[in-house]
């Protein structure tokens, strides 16, 4: 299995084995999921709350989110 395989995939429509492969892969791969709606990123590619200022919204508090949902919840550069 490769990268291609789970890159820009929601986490939730995975197969088992592509699951597998990102759980033993994200950290080597530099991989991670958007918490808002699960999409499967390269860590450089997400918007953490180190970086950038991220309202608290009434579901929750969010440290990583993909584009489309940073741009959602109205976040900001720090």
């Amino acid at each position: 299995m490769k990268l291609k395989d789970v890159l820009y995939k929601n986490y939730s429509d995975l197969k088992s084995q592509e699951k597998r492969f990102y759980t033993l892969n994200q950290e080597k791969l530099e991989i991670n999921t958007c918490e808002k709606c699960s999409f499967i990123d390269s860590t450089y590619e997400l918007f953490w709350d180190s970086d950038y200022f991220m309202p608290d919204t009434k579901d929750s508090s969010w440290n990583c989110l993909c584009e489309c949902c940073y741009e959602e919840i109205e976040g900001k550069p720090l």
